[in-house]
């Protein structure tokens, strides 16, 4: 692996944790407005959809634990792997495109 894929995989992989947090923050803040001032629950429902669409790897990943219950150092983990799988698979994409405008 190139030193710049490793590089783009980091920066796409931090990007991708930033939006995740700004998404929960964004869906937690439209959530606590009065209904009777703004109807937004389209709103909130589409941003909520694109945020579970971005963390499918990690829903697959703890699907495969045994139990119930998810030991927090695992969440943390599953956390961080499904940001370098997105950061993994957006570098990957950007190498290609890269490759193919050539």
């Amino acid at each position: 692996m190139s030193r710049r894929f490793l590089k783009l995989v980091v920066l796409f992989s931090l990007l991708h944790l930033l939006v995740l947090l700004g998404l929960d923050a964004a869906i937690f803040l439209l959530s606590h407005l009065p209904t009777g001032v703004l109807h937004l629950d389209s709103v909130i429902v589409g941003l909520t959809h694109v945020h579970q669409w971005l963390r499918v790897p990690r829903t697959a990943l703890s699907e495969l634990w045994p139990g119930e219950y998810l030991p927090r150092f695992l969440n943390v983990l599953l956390t961080i792997a499904n940001s370098v799988i997105w950061g993994t698979a957006l570098a990957g994409l950007k190498i290609l495109w890269s490759e193919v405008r050539q």
